[in-house]
């Protein structure tokens, strides 16, 4: 995520243009909150409250009573635009996966 903003920033500022960027899924999208807000860059979240059930995932907050934030709070307090999928439709959300 943070690779892409910076190459977001950099084609903005050579191109003069704004580009529009949202993450799908981004359970970590937590680390990166005030960067997200900054570029004005969207987040969709799947789960609402995401378990670290694999290695890929265990930076995530998954909210009380393990975590005093969740990601989407955390997202909120920083003015971040974003949205949640409820877990029915996070299993049905189309797969970019290419393996």
């Amino acid at each position: 995520m943070a690779t892409l903003l910076e190459l977001k920033a950099e084609a903005e500022a050579v191109h003069s243009t704004s580009l529009r960027l949202v993450f799908f899924g981004a359970k970590e999208a937590h680390l990166l909150a005030s960067e997200l807000a900054e570029a004005n860059v969207g987040v969709i979240l799947g789960p609402v409250r995401p378990q670290a059930l694999d290695w890929d995932s265990r930076r995530t907050l998954p909210g009380v009573p393990l975590t005093a934030e969740t990601v989407l709070s955390t997202l909120k307090k920083a003015g971040v635009v974003r949205s949640a999928l409820p877990l029915l439709l996070w299993h049905r959300a189309p797969s970019f996966d290419t393996r």
